[in-house]
């Protein structure tokens, strides 16, 4: 009795290319944050809206620890990367 081995098959390359695939995910978000940082501004995301802002980064509100939003002042902005798809 000879024991089974499991096969070897290049052709099924999924964990790699899913590999692939988050890690290209996680460079382009490093690379939109380090565009904004760069330009001085950070993207602001409305719940409410589904509307991107892009705020200046002088104005942020310390007081609520978050940029507001410029057409309904009430409303604090979502900078979260997964709150919205870029």
């Amino acid at each position: 009795m000879s024991a089974s081995l499991p096969k070897n098959n290049p052709l099924d390359s999924s964990a790699i290319m899913s590999t692939l695939e988050n890690k290209s995910k996680s460079e382009d978000r490093n690379s939109q944050n380090w565009q904004e940082a760069m330009m001085g501004y950070e993207r602001g995301y409305s719940e409410s809206t589904s509307r991107t802002y892009d705020m200046p980064l002088n104005s942020y509100d310390p007081t609520v620890g978050a940029y507001r939003n410029s057409d309904q002042p009430t409303e604090i902005l979502n900078t979260d990367d997964n709150a919205q798809q870029r």
